[in-house]
């Protein structure tokens, strides 16, 4: 387990940190509404190469991104009420089908992937800090 923190000026050195230390093409992304989940998941993407709009899928939830001939899943559960509505949608193609994804408020599934994967636990520590925990 890993920690930083980082201020939100910092955001591009602090994706750099989860690149480096990403083994796995999973990340859980956890932390209260405002903790800045889709903020670095706009920056990790940006320093992955994406070119396009990066923005949340709490409404549609699950955005997809391009780059280098590969591909990047957003998913966001903030809405989802159960276990159905994730295996519904079809959650296990897109784990298996060896691209990113990250993936929010995903405490609902994230016993149920066998996958290995990163969780990054987000705390607010003030307005322009915040500490995360990286496993």
């Amino acid at each position: 387990m890993n920690k930083i923190i980082y201020g939100l000026n910092d955001i591009e050195k602090t994706t750099d940190w989860i690149i480096g230390k990403m083994e796995h093409k999973i990340l859980f992304l956890n932390g209260p509404i405002g903790s800045g989940k889709t903020t670095l998941i706009k920056n990790l993407c940006r320093q992955f190469g994406v070119k396009e709009l990066v923005n949340s899928p709490t409404f549609s939830i699950l955005n997809q991104y391009n780059y280098n001939d590969k591909k990047i899943f957003h998913f966001d559960f903030y809405r989802i009420n159960n276990l159905k509505e994730i295996i519904e949608i079809g959650i296990h193609d897109y784990i298996d089908s060896q691209s990113i994804c990250f993936i929010e408020w995903g405490d609902l599934i994230i016993d149920r992937i066998k996958t290995s994967n990163h969780i990054i636990d987000i705390s607010v520590l003030s307005d322009t800090e915040r500490e995360i925990t990286f496993k």
